[in-house]
């Protein structure tokens, strides 16, 4: 029997839609990274907004495929603190 290495914690989204958040894999993690390297020249917040929306599109990417191929969609299923938890 395996052991799991890592803590998996569910959340429910604004959608009412629950996703299961573990530790991305090395290929999520360089993504994500990706688009958080673009923080350092975010000039407004709402700059800083859409690059932790995105950064959190490319967390849920593979368990919420249809969620992440609109920005609106995304939004609608985050606040604050989802995306602080995610």
């Amino acid at each position: 029997m395996a052991t799991t290495v890592y803590d998996v914690e569910e959340i429910q989204l604004q959608t009412g839609q629950t996703v299961k958040l573990k530790p991305l894999s090395i290929a999520e993690l360089r993504k994500f990274m990706a688009v958080m390297e673009k923080s350092k020249n975010a000039e407004s917040e709402n700059q800083s907004l859409d690059i932790l929306i995105e950064a959190c599109g490319v967390a849920l990417e593979k368990q919420l495929p249809d969620l992440v191929k609109t920005k609106e969609d995304l939004e609608n299923a985050l606040d604050i603190p989802t995306i602080n938890k995610i």
